[in-house]
């Protein structure tokens, strides 16, 4: 029985992260014997699945997507976890890892089987294993995600140009009865008139149900000078623009910026009407009554 070095790794190691399975220490002629003797002395680390990694390894945020793809080689990894592997920006915990598998399986330590259909065109092979493509991915985040979070998430895809109304509702038709449908069906309808954030989403829920017309949503406004900025709700005929501002406190020269901007829209002749996040949740009505407020003003002049 050969003599093993300390710190000693399978060849098979992946080598980004380092994990191995006790598979690949036998490959390389490791003994049971001697995978016992490191797994209790706590030279190597058990985490995912079958994944292993050396104690002295620092650990590697991505070290359980690996795992699991060693445990289940014949996996996808989905949602929340090809998003975590194809380095999208959308803040979701590593574990549990989920992946698609194409029979029955039990859920193992850190790791959740799903099966469904999954076309092979929606497969890519990644530095970290077999993943969703980047398109599917996405709208499966949009689908699984907490509503809460999924309305954070949902501006910043858009204007990534990662998804669109059409490519939600187009999303969910072609995943009949699955989970996830209600809430693609909730964002394509929401975001079908250009609504960003989820505060503007509220206001046009509300133009709507007011029955209030001729608004448009995020357009750009122009003087002598150039551009103005971005207007969240625009009146063009009435000459009424209406912003929704969120929680967070704007730096100094944000502040300066949006007074800058206020100002030049009022020099074109725009009434210029601000709404916190908060009143927009809150305060639906009193929103509302202050919008055909401004509106009656301006076409009386």
């Amino acid at each position: 029985m050969r003599k093993l070095p300390r710190g000693y790794r399978p060849s098979g190691a992946h080598r980004l992260t380092g994990v191995f399975t006790v598979a690949m220490a036998y490959a390389d002629g490791v003994t049971r014997a001697q995978a016992r003797h490191r797994l209790a002395s706590g030279e190597w680390r058990a985490g995912v699945g079958d994944g292993i990694r050396l104690d002295s390894d620092a650990p590697h945020r991505l070290a359980p997507l690996v795992a699991a793809m060693l445990t289940w080689t014949d996996g996808v990894l989905l949602r929340e976890s090809a998003a975590i592997a194809h380095g999208l920006a959308i803040d979701v915990p590593v574990l549990p890892v989920h992946v698609w598998v194409p029979a029955n399986r039990r859920p193992r330590a850190g790791m959740v089987p799903h099966r469904y259909d999954l076309d092979p065109d929606d497969v890519v092979a990644l530095p970290y294993g077999r993943a969703t493509s980047r398109v599917r991915t996405v709208h499966d985040v949009h689908a699984h995600l907490p509503a809460r979070q999924v309305d954070e998430l949902i501006a910043l895809s858009i204007i990534r140009g990662d998804v669109t109304s059409a490519s939600l509702e187009e999303h969910r038709r072609a995943r009949p009865g699955c989970w996830g449908n209600g809430q693609l069906a909730r964002l394509s309808d929401e975001t079908r008139d250009g609504a960003l954030s989820h505060p503007e989403r509220v206001v046009v829920s509300l133009l709507r149900r007011a029955n209030i017309r001729g608004w448009t949503l995020n357009t750009p406004v122009h003087d002598e000078r150039g551009l103005i900025g971005v207007v969240d709700v625009l009146f063009e005929e009435c000459r009424l623009a209406i912003e929704i501002n969120g929680y967070a406190y704007h730096s100094v020269a944000g502040f300066e910026r949006d007074h800058e901007k206020i100002n030049r829209l009022a020099l074109q002749g725009y009434t210029h009407l601000a709404f916190t996040a908060r009143a927009v949740q809150d305060r639906p009505e009193r929103v509302i009554e202050q919008i055909h407020e401004a509106l009656a003003l301006r076409r009386s002049e």
